[in-house]
């Protein structure tokens, strides 16, 4: 089966550094409106902000697009409306980034963004493989990280908690059991 044959609706993951397979996907899209039909938008994982607006502009909004670059708050002022976090933790800190901003408060929106950053610095400090810890010291312990990130130690892990306790993490933040 071809996928323009397909019903079922298709986003495409736009990661050039992954990839290491870079274009403009304002290109794609424009090729892809008559040719792949069940194409619905894109999880858009690069700096190039004009080809995301350009994409977000495009057929009237058809294509859903998804921004995942930090910060979320340099998307904002063109329109973005879906993003994408690696990590669901950070929801609630994004969550009043959008909220300030839907408020027409920038001072607020860049505030609350600097404080996911500060979040976002605060756990990368802890290690390369620190994200799954954070969601172990949540309750849900998803294994240790894939290579080459390293898995942090007992002690590294207890000193990442009360870090995250002192910065207040985990009033935002709920735990499950």
């Amino acid at each position: 089966m071809i996928v323009g044959d397909s019903k079922l609706p298709l986003y495409y993951y736009h990661i050039p550094g992954t990839t290491g397979i870079n274009f403009k996907m304002s290109q794609i899209l424009d090729e892809a409106y008559t040719s792949l039909p069940t194409l619905k938008g894109v999880k858009y994982v690069d700096s190039d902000v004009i080809d995301f607006v350009k994409c977000s502009e495009m057929f009237k909004g058809k294509y859903e697009m998804f921004w995942a670059p930090e910060p979320k708050l340099q998307a904002m002022p063109f329109g973005s409306k879906h993003y994408v976090l690696a990590e669901s933790y950070y929801a609630p800190y994004l969550s009043k980034v959008v909220q300030q901003w839907d408020n027409e408060n920038l001072k607020g929106a860049r505030e609350a963004q600097q404080q996911l950053n500060d979040l976002q610095s605060l756990i990368g400090s802890s290690g390369s493989g620190a994200s799954k810890y954070v969601m172990k010291s949540l309750g849900i312990y998803l294994g240790p990280p894939r290579l080459p990130k390293q898995p942090l130690s007992e002690e590294k892990y207890n000193q990442m908690v009360v870090k995250l306790t002192e910065w207040g993490f985990y009033k935002n933040t709920s735990k499950v059991y």
